[in-house]
């Protein structure tokens, strides 16, 4: 079992929008970040938008591809409607 938190959201001063870490390069909704508890520079998956219909994924041990691809899917699939 693998114990994960959501990393908390984070607003730069000048355009208070969320900070775009790595290669996330564009702002959305459906942008996360799972880190290790108690270890929030260790970051098992980031998933965020680089293009207008392209997204990248990002995933560390102890999580499989397999595991944060499933993540990733139920981040979009959730959020259909909201943009």
């Amino acid at each position: 079992m693998v114990r994960a938190a959501a990393a908390a959201p984070a607003r730069q001063p000048q355009t208070d929008s969320p900070p775009r870490t790595g290669r996330v390069t564009r702002a959305s909704v459906k942008n996360f970040q799972l880190i290790k508890p108690g270890e929030p520079d260790h970051i098992l998956v980031q998933h965020g938008r680089v293009g207008s219909d392209t997204f990248t994924m990002d995933v560390s041990w102890p999580l499989s591809v397999i595991q944060a691809f499933a993540l990733c899917l139920s981040a979009l699939t959730m959020k259909l409607g909201v943009e």
